[in-house]
């Protein structure tokens, strides 16, 4: 990561909303698209927000590389090494333990479930698209 950081650097800095995620998107009734949910405002480059968009998606997409592709936002940064680093750090195993840590939650069962299930249940998926990556830096 270290002799990539500059990916993260080179960008010029943007406005970054911080939770890009499927709850934070609203379509009205004629179709358009909307963000919501600002409390996590930053700043830095945009590709953070592309990062987080790709790590909350990989899941409903099987973890496959290849469907990654298709999405052209995304797309453009798969190329740099930086990035795809990047989307290997399992950000969200991390957020949920943190979030069952702070919230003193571990003795409730359903989300004890939820966040084993995404640390031991994907974790051969996530190991099949770890591989997929390393396909691509090397």
């Amino acid at each position: 990561m270290e002799k990539n950081r500059d990916f993260f650097y080179n960008e010029p800095f943007v406005i970054l909303h911080g939770d890009v995620a499927h709850h934070n998107f609203l379509r009205d009734t004629m179709g358009k698209l909307y963000l919501i949910d600002f409390d996590l405002i930053s700043i830095g480059p945009n590709s953070l927000d592309f990062l987080q968009y790709a790590n909350r998606i990989l899941p409903f997409i099987d973890w496959s590389f290849a469907r990654l592709q298709h999405f052209p936002y995304i797309d453009r940064f798969l190329q740099d090494e930086g990035f795809l680093f990047a989307l290997a750090y399992p950000a969200d195993i991390f957020r949920e333990w943190n979030r069952m840590v702070k919230e003193n939650s571990h003795h409730d069962k359903a989300k004890l479930k939820q966040v084993m299930d995404l640390t031991i249940g994907q974790f051969n998926a996530r190991k099949q698209f770890i591989d997929q990556l390393k396909k691509q830096v090397t």
